[in-house]
């Protein structure tokens, strides 16, 4: 733990159970938990991404940072499992870096390159530092926390959630998932599959 200016602050990536309970709602639940609010980010070219451009297919928001050494790469090993289940057309992963001073759309690139993210249905989006932590905090309600500089080791400087969160066709939040296990990995699979045959 930080104390820094009378606050405190969890420097290491939080746990699924430090940043709120995981819902792991079941395939056709009708619960609604938030609705995603605009964006505008980057992907790993420097196009812009916004909120429109993922409508109409289900998706599943992630977040991590590259120079993560406390769970990111779980999540990621996650992912890739994912990933490998979804067929091209279908639900989609947006991985949004919680450290985007440093991962910029380049460092991004070569991240994604590495992990074996097709970008046909895996994109990473980095932007403006104020904008990523107030979309995660808002949109997703899950924490984002950057340390001052020099207070944390570089790669435990972000806290933020581990949780996978299940996003419908509409842009509205509809559960939340382990991510740092395959714990929920089937039961995010077959609510993604309601969701891309939700109509309502």
């Amino acid at each position: 733990m930080l104390a820094a200016a009378g606050w405190v602050l969890v420097v290491t990536c939080s746990r699924p159970d430090a940043s709120g309970p995981v819902l792991a709602a079941p395939p056709g639940s009708k619960q609604v938990f938030a609705e995603v609010g605009p964006f505008e980010l980057q992907d790993r070219t420097g196009a812009a991404v916004r909120r429109e451009d993922l409508l109409g297919r289900p998706w599943v928001a992630s977040f991590v940072f590259t120079r993560c050494t406390g769970p990111c790469p779980r999540v990621v090993g996650t992912l890739r499992k994912l990933q490998a289940r979804l067929a091209e057309g279908g639900p989609r992963i947006v991985t949004i870096s919680v450290d985007p001073e440093w991962d910029t759309p380049e460092v991004l690139r070569a991240y994604s390159a590495e992990v074996g993210a097709d970008p046909k249905r895996w994109i990473f989006l980095t932007g403006d530092p104020k904008a990523v932590q107030a979309l995660v905090r808002t949109s997703f309600l899950s924490p984002a926390e950057v340390a001052p500089p020099g207070e944390a080791p570089i790669g435990e400087h972000v806290s933020h959630s581990t949780r996978l969160v299940a996003v419908d066709r509409k842009g509205r939040v509809r559960g939340f998932y382990a991510g740092e296990t395959d714990a929920d990995l089937d039961l995010l699979v077959r609510s993604l599959a309601a969701l891309q045959d939700e109509r309502d």
